[in-house]
């Protein structure tokens, strides 16, 4: 019978051959980034090295995609934050000889080039959630960052996702490197985000960053395509940044609640919202969002490890994955198909290669696994009988 540790383990090989798959991720640059942070989270959670040398396929996938100037600065966000984690980590994952200095100066070289995309877009100009200057919506809110200079997609915009992975990225590199102006923009996005919450009170009939069940919105005052629009990921990635930089008007519990439950089935467990599949607009984005939930289970195994509320959450997330996966040991964009609900079971998108969907389902999967590994490796995985 599989535990979590050999259910994790199974689905980590499966991974990280997909991950060196050539060329499996060219056109879609930020993907790379988030799986890299997923497989460090499990070798730092299994207590490994990196005996197949993930770190430094990834560097190179990060040298031959990097410099494309069409990528959102959202992209940036995933790959400075995971080399955050590898260069925090040094040591744990096996490189602490003097032979890798280059490679991790080259890290953090990375990680402070990725920061610089993402300030070069920060505006001081009046907030709206269409990305549009003097827009009617407009809030008497400055700052944050757009994640596209463009304005022809409905995703562009000051957006939340690029703005957590912002602050988050700041945050990381003023502690690595003591350099006051990454700790001033993470006090600016810290601001930001402040007077998000503050919005309703302030200006009763707004919304702000929040929607009425406490979930973070994909972006302030709502999607102007899908006002409703949230993701999982967002979730994740806003408990992360609060609990370094906490903000009055919310906390990373209470998020972390209004997730479980509003966001998941008769048996507790997480699906995705993809409402926004009713758009034309937006629908190409699935395979963007299809990650949010193993980010989202990834940033609550952190919370867990405090407070120690959610374990149950957690291993039924997992056993879920787990006991749903596909032959190949190939996880599912839904993680209970016997439950009716709006998810796919698998991920398919046109432009996208099947090779790559299967990868960013595996990814998700494994998020869920590496948070249940942390908590009960030994414990073994008991699935439900078939409906």
């Amino acid at each position: 019978m599989d535990t979590y540790k050999t259910a994790a383990s199974t689905g980590f090989d499966v991974l990280v051959n997909q991950y060196k798959t050539p060329n499996i991720f060219d056109g879609n640059f930020w993907f790379a980034g988030n799986t890299l942070r997923t497989c460090l989270s499990y070798l730092i959670v299994t207590q490994q090295t990196d005996t197949q040398g993930i770190l430094t396929a990834a560097y190179q996938i990060y040298l031959d995609l990097f410099r494309n100037p069409g990528w959102w600065r959202d992209d940036y966000g995933w790959w400075g934050n995971a080399f955050i984690i590898a260069i925090n980590n040094r040591q744990r994952l096996g490189y602490q000889g003097s032979s890798y200095d280059g490679l991790f100066q080259n890290l953090l070289d990375a990680a402070q080039f990725c920061w610089e995309q993402l300030a070069d877009n920060w505006s001081e100009k009046l907030y709206n959630s269409q990305g549009i200057d003097n827009a009617a919506d407009s809030a008497d809110i400055e700052g944050g960052v757009f994640n596209t200079d463009s304005n022809a997609s409905v995703m562009s915009g000051r957006n939340s996702v690029t703005n957590e992975g912002f602050w988050i990225l700041s945050q990381g590199l003023a502690q690595l490197t003591g350099d006051p102006k990454y700790a001033e923009k993470a006090s600016a996005e810290s601001n930001w985000f402040q007077q998000w919450l503050a919005l309703p009170n302030k200006q009763p009939g707004k919304i702000g960053i929040l929607n009425q069940q406490g979930l973070v919105l994909e972006r302030p005052m709502g999607n102007k395509t899908d006002n409703a629009f949230y993701w999982s990921g967002d979730q994740g990635l806003f408990i992360r940044a609060i609990r370094a930089q906490p903000i009055a008007g919310s906390n990373a519990i209470e998020i972390a609640n209004s997730v479980i439950t509003n966001m998941t089935d008769e048996d507790k467990i997480l699906h995705e919202y993809v409402g926004f599949l009713q758009y034309w607009e937006l629908s190409p984005f699935i395979a963007d969002y299809a990650t949010g939930k193993g980010i989202f289970m990834r940033n609550l195994s952190g919370l867990n490890q405090e407070f120690g509320q959610f374990t149950d959450f957690i291993k039924r997330n997992a056993t879920a994955v787990w006991c749903n996966k596909l032959p190949g040991n190939q996880f599912t964009f839904n993680w209970n198909p016997p439950v009716p609900n709006q998810e796919p079971t698998i991920l398919r998108v046109d432009g996208k290669s099947n090779e790559l969907c299967d990868l960013i389902m595996q990814t998700a999967g494994q998020d869920a696994l590496n948070a249940a590994v942390l908590i009960a490796p030994d414990e073994a995985i008991t699935c439900p009988p078939p409906r």
